[in-house]
């Protein structure tokens, strides 16, 4: 018979090997069964025989001494392994499949076997308890049953064994673990503890003598959760398995937190007999989640309290999180930076360098710092300062944190400051700005031209000290460094000075405040020297700075939706007043303001930068109009002295409904003209730059096509007659009265008007009729329209000229006149062209075109019309067709782009 290789044979061994007790040393309960059974078999020879994969080797021998294994080809074993049931040999001699054994033929002279399996719990067959005798006998079969107990004896030996060989290693390893491990008895009253571990006499601090017998209960205290216990209660009730967390205390008193795991245990019966439970000791990982859970709480308010932009991107560049900052800076909504890449934010031109940077956070752990370029959701750019560092766990970037701050203002301003530096220092007059403690700061080129003393030597020193080295006379000494210190400023006066060769020279001093503290004393004062013998000359600077001022004023507009018309008139050369107004074509808006600042001299004029810088950066905000103005007010109390102050009108036309809104902000009143009669508007409001807490109210008018808007500064209000009416106009335009009183009275202020009037909305450029026949005439017809779209009206205008070509040559097909209209109306340039032919079916048209869709255009573009129909609606705006279907409008928004929509 072969060796057996299956799935048994295969599971016998890995169980025969599990057991460990092959090669093992002699036993005496194994040698006591073989002799007994020898004895009471009468047998000389009784072995204990395990069969492995190529041998059979023998645990216990009676009457073969010197034999411990053989091989198992020659084994009797090996059939009672293979076939699974005892074995009867009473003579091999005479058996066909031991006849020709060497343990028959040889030595030995073996001639009976009665071999009994040993039969594991899992049916697996490890050898054999067998009988061996050099003679011939008969074998009974209450013989074999015998056999059958004894070896069912030496079974209960061989699990024994492994069942305390087991029982060892399990006692070790419960043990050796950090995990506490407690067993119970539940038939027992108060189910009471009968083993504990070393790690639950260490986690608790208790003996075992302390807990064994006695209930878990001891492991409670005050602040032990009573819902808990009564779930672990439950659980004991109802014999489930549990796992909770609860708070314990030790022997000492301390508190730990417990992970607590408790399961059944059942006999073979199912019968409970017992309870096990494991503790962990997860007081550091409780802990730790607790420092995890503050410091989340202190992130979350940081980095959404921060009223920057705050942000988390991935590696691969998609914003992970953001604040309200965020949403702020970019007009985006959190909901839209889900699906947003950081360096579509980014304008064109910085993409490259941008990109460069978030490199080096992602590949080299870089922290860093650099300015760019972003595009608000608007479409207005936005300068931003950028401080990034990547987020590592275990050495691995998974992303970067970012804060980015609006720097948009400021690099106007510094534009701005640079500006004015330049004028600073172009300027003839001698200045000098000192700071609180009156100690000069900084001066211009003009100083050491006209006293003698270099910058250097000039720069921290302090004022008194100078004017007590210079001045001459005691008295005027005396009164400016009295006037200065009580903030009695400004200080005007004539002074004479020691120059640096001892000669004396008359001078005309000015002090001015440029910055006050929040106690109203000076923190910047301002000191300008001129040469009164240079006064003309003095006075040419001063117009200079006035015209400066005047070319930042913005030109006149004239479209075709509306005209704007300005005057300016400073009273000293620098005027406090000033406007500022954009035409957004995106929107057919036009946003300004007028402002009314305080003085006329150089002051005011860089005070007016500043403010037209501001309407610039705020007008672009995505703010309602009283919101703009609030932060107006906000910025302007920044930077103005405590006693300045402006007035304003903030202003915006919407010329798709036609209506003006504007707040009020000290101009409080406006002119409206229409058809020949002045009607005039008073909305009383604060002033800005005087109360932080100031509220602003937003104002509508409704207009209408040829009203003009007629904005004026007091200046031009004071002179105006107080009970003006329409007599007064004599026929006349009212901005040209306007200027003619400015003319001609004595202006005490400056005087500043804008005039904004709505064009008529409906113009017609082009009309004729041609015969369908007359090819000369329609070519001409053509190019007077191709003139008239690319020379005054469209930038780009080839579209446009296609689709008109399309729906001419589909009039030409079907009629034998056609006549063509080209007008303006509403924002729309249009295109009405008409035949005299019986016109067509164009709901069906349409519904064709909408059905095949641009994938089976190619059969309608070679259609009489399809192609016409096809390209007017691809390049056009609006298509409108008369009822008869001989009459087709092309309509195109005026301004907008003439590209494939």
């Amino acid at each position: 018979m072969s060796i057996h290789t299956g799935d048994l044979e295969k599971n016998r061994l890995e169980e025969l090997y599990s057991l460990n007790i092959l090669d093992t040393e002699k036993e005496i309960a194994f040698d006591r069964i073989t002799k007994i059974v020898s004895k009471a078999f009468n047998v000389p020879i009784c072995l204990i025989s395990l069969v492995e994969k190529d041998r059979q080797w023998f645990k216990a021998c009676v009457g073969l001494e010197d034999i411990t294994e053989t091989s198992r080809e020659v084994a009797f074993c090996h059939y009672v392994v293979v076939e699974e049931k005892p074995l009867v040999v009473e003579d091999a001699t005479l058996d066909h499949r031991f006849a020709q054994n060497p343990l028959v033929t040889g030595a030995l002279h073996l001639r009976f076997y009665a071999g009994a399996p040993l039969r594991t719990k899992q049916g697996n067959i490890l050898g054999t308890l067998c009988l061996i005798d050099t003679k011939p006998r008969k074998f009974s079969y209450e013989q074999m049953s015998l056999l059958k107990e004894y070896a069912s004896l030496v079974m209960s030996e061989i699990e024994l064994r492994s069942m305390l060989r087991n029982n060892l290693i399990l006692s070790t390893a419960i043990n050796k673990t950090a995990t506490g491990v407690t067993i119970t008895d539940p038939t027992l009253p108060n189910n009471p503890l009968i083993f504990v571990n070393e790690a639950f006499t260490n986690i608790t601090g208790y003996s075992e003598e302390d807990v064994l017998g006695k209930n878990c209960k001891f492991l409670q205290g005050s602040s032990t959760d009573i819902k808990t216990l009564k779930e672990i209660s439950e659980a004991i009730r109802n014999r489930n398995s549990l796992h909770v967390e609860l708070l314990n205390y030790r022997k000492d008193g301390s508190e730990f937190w417990n992970e607590l795991k408790i399961d059944p245990i059942y006999d073979e019966n199912a019968k409970l007999t017992h309870f096990v439970g494991f503790q962990t000791d997860i007081t550091s990982k409780k802990n730790a989640e607790l420092e995890i859970s503050l410091r989340k709480q202190r992130y979350q308010a940081l980095f959404h309290s921060n009223n920057d932009a705050v942000y988390m991107i991935d590696t691969f560049g998609y914003f992970i999180e953001v604040n309200e900052g965020c949403e702020k800076l970019t007009g985006y909504t959190a909901s839209e930076f889900e699906k947003l890449h950081f360096i579509d934010l980014i304008v064109d031109k910085h993409k490259t360098k941008t990109m460069e940077q978030f490199n080096r956070i992602i590949h080299q752990f870089d922290h860093v710092q650099f300015e760019t370029q972003l595009n608000h959701k608007d479409g207005t750019a936005k300068y931003i300062n950028i401080q990034a560092s990547p987020i590592t766990i275990e050495g691995r970037v998974v992303g970067l944190y970012g804060i980015s701050k609006d720097v948009t203002l400021i690099k106007e301003s510094e534009k701005q400051l640079k500006i004015t530096a330049k004028l600073f220092e172009s300027m003839k007059e001698a200045i000098l700005i000192l700071d609180e403690e009156f100690n000069i700061i900084s001066t211009n080129n003009s100083f050491q031209a006209l006293i003698g003393i270099t910058k250097e030597k000039l720069i921290n020193q302090n004022l008194f000290s100078l004017l007590d080295d210079q001045i001459i006379s005691p008295t005027i000494k005396k009164d400016i460094l009295s006037n200065i210190k009580h903030g009695n400023i400004p200080w005007e006066g004539q002074i004479t000075v020691k120059l640096h060769r001892n000669e004396l020279k008359t001078l005309w001093l000015s002090v001015d405040t440029i910055l006050n503290n929040d106690d109203g004393t000076p923190s910047n004062v301002v000191c300008m020297l001129r040469d009164i013998s240079e006064k003309e000359q003095i006075q040419n600077d001063v117009k200079l700075a006035g015209l400066m001022q005047k070319n930042f004023l913005p030109q006149d507009l004239n479209n075709e939706f509306l005209s704007v018309t300005s005057l300016f008139k400073p009273n000293q050369y620098v005027s406090g007043d000033f406007f500022e107004y954009n035409w957004i074509e995106t929107d057919n808006r036009l946003v300004g303001i007028l402002y009314d600042a305080m003085g006329h001299g150089v002051t005011t004029a860089l005070q007016t930068t500043g403010l037209r810088v501001l309407f610039q950066d705020i007008s672009k905000r995505n703010l309602p109009l009283p919101e703009k103005v609030k932060c107006l007010n906000t910025e302007i109390l920044n930077y103005l002295s405590e006693e300045t102050f402006v007035a304003a009108l903030y202003f915006e036309f919407n010329l798709d409904n036609q209506t003006l809104y504007y707040v009020p902000c000290g101009i409080n009143e406006f002119f409206l003209e229409r058809k020949g009669e002045i009607s005039k508007y008073t909305t009383p409001a604060f002033v800005i730059g005087m109360f932080e807490d100031a509220e602003f109210e937003l104002f509508s008018l409704k207009l209408e096509e040829e009203d003009s808007l007629h904005f004026i500064t007091d200046g031009i209000m004071d002179v105006l007659p107080r009970n003006f009416s329409n007599k007064d106009l004599a026929s006349k335009d009212f901005f040209y009265y306007i200027e003619e009183v400015c003319r001609s009275r004595m202006l005490d202020d400056d005087a500043t008007a804008i005039k904004i009037t709505v064009k008529p909305q409906n113009k017609r450029l082009f009309n004729d009729t041609v015969a369908s026949v007359n090819t000369k005439d329609i070519d001409q017809m053509k190019q007077k329209i191709a003139v008239i779209l690319q020379e005054k009206y469209l930038t780009e205008h080839l579209f446009v000229e296609l689709a008109f070509n399309e729906a001419l040559n589909n009039a030409i097909r079907a009629s034998t006149s056609i006549e063509v209209t080209l007008f303006l109306k509403s924002g729309y340039l249009g295109i009405t062209i008409t035949d005299d032919g019986p016109g067509f079916d164009v709901r069906s048209k349409l519904c064709e075109l909408m059905a095949k869709k641009d994938s089976m255009m190619d059969e309608l573009i070679w259609s009489e019309s399809g192609r016409g129909i096809y390209l007017m609606h691809k390049f056009m705006d609006k298509i409108e067709y008369n009822l008869v279907g001989n009459q087709v409008t092309l309509l195109k928004k005026f301004g907008g782009t003439n590209s494939e929509n």
